[in-house]
């Protein structure tokens, strides 16, 4: 449907207020319309404004698509509703200069009473400040809070036994046991599932986070047991470390169980943290004579380097230097 073209006449002073109607007295723009003997350009601007919403709101009733008009059809049409319905569309006008109008005289207060910026180069001070403020407190290296970053086996089995005395010692204790046994971080221990073992096979298996190397490991007699007595006793869920509300449990939520568990086994000054069960792991495969590429897939490095520290600092290859 094509937009009705409306045509602006040619005297713009002496238009044609109401149809049939003797307007010759009467001129556009009108009285309340001007500032002096010229037309007030924001009032101007405002009553333009609202003729062609007004115009486009009733090319939109009678299904007209207002986005495929031409802007001169839209311009004239908005000229025509203006000079019939000028006085209709005056209060509301009248409002919207007067809000402009507030917004920029509260403005104008504000930066007249704040004063211009100027830089006065006598008051600036070229002493170097001896303090420095910081928000955040830097962390301390690890090397500064622990002497080395993993557990021995004794201090697992200490962790271990701690968390039986806890109130879900079953969980804790099975926590602890397979995150060493396993080498998992604390993101792969929470995540485990019900699915991921096989107590048909005795395995279990790992998904790797860090784009690391899936893999299935073998459960030994020790992990299986641990594993039924926990499936017994916890609430359905399909997640195997979950909390009494059956909600699997989060990384942070095992670090303090840690802590507490490591203040009870007498480990308090090491700090330990989940990620030292993982060092465990590592250490222990190493001291006991396995390759690093077999200790590599074990715990799904995909690059070597990060293995090779495990087998640096095994005691094994100093075993002959000495003989008593």
């Amino acid at each position: 449907m094509a937009a009705k073209a409306y045509h602006k006449p040619d005297n713009v002073e002496m238009l044609d207020m109401h149809r049939g109607a003797d307007t010759s007295q009467v001129r556009f723009p009108p009285e309340g319309c001007c500032v002096g003997s010229k037309p007030d350009p924001g009032l101007m601007t405002a009553l333009r404004f609202y003729a062609r919403k007004e115009i486009k709101e009733q090319w939109r009733a009678a299904g007209i698509k207002v986005q495929y008009c031409l802007p001169r059809e839209i311009h004239q049409a908005a000229g025509q509703y203006l000079s019939e319905h000028w006085q209709e569309l005056l209060p509301q006008a009248q409002q919207l200069v007067d809000r402009v109008t507030s917004k920029k005289s509260h403005k104008s207060n504000r930066s007249t009473k704040q004063g211009p910026r100027t830089m006065d180069n006598q008051t600036i001070s070229v002493e170097v400040p001896s303090t420095v403020n910081r928000t955040v407190p830097l962390r301390k290296a690890n090397s500064d809070l622990r002497s080395r970053e993993y557990l021995t086996i004794a201090e697992v089995t200490a962790l271990a036994e701690a968390a039986k005395r806890n109130r879900q010692g079953q969980r804790d204790a099975t926590m602890i046991l397979i995150a060493f046994r396993h080498g998992l971080r604390a993101t792969e221990l929470v995540g485990l599932k019900w699915d991921q073992v096989s107590f048909q096979n005795a395995t279990l298996y790992v998904r790797r986070v860090k784009q690391g190397t899936a893999s299935v490991h073998p459960l030994s007699g020790t992990e299986l047991r641990a594993l039924r007595a926990l499936k017994r006793s916890s609430p359905a869920s399909p997640f195997l470390f979950v909390s009494e509300r059956a909600a699997p449990l989060s990384t942070a939520g095992f670090a303090r169980m840690l802590e507490r568990c490591a203040d009870g086994a007498g480990l308090a000054g090491l700090r330990i943290h989940p990620h030292m069960l993982r060092h465990a792991c590592g250490f222990a495969l190493a001291n006991a004579g396995h390759d690093t590429r077999s200790i590599q897939a074990y715990l799904g490095h995909r690059n070597i380097q990060h293995t090779v520290r495990y087998t640096e600092l095994s005691p094994e290859r100093f075993k002959e230097f000495w003989q008593d």
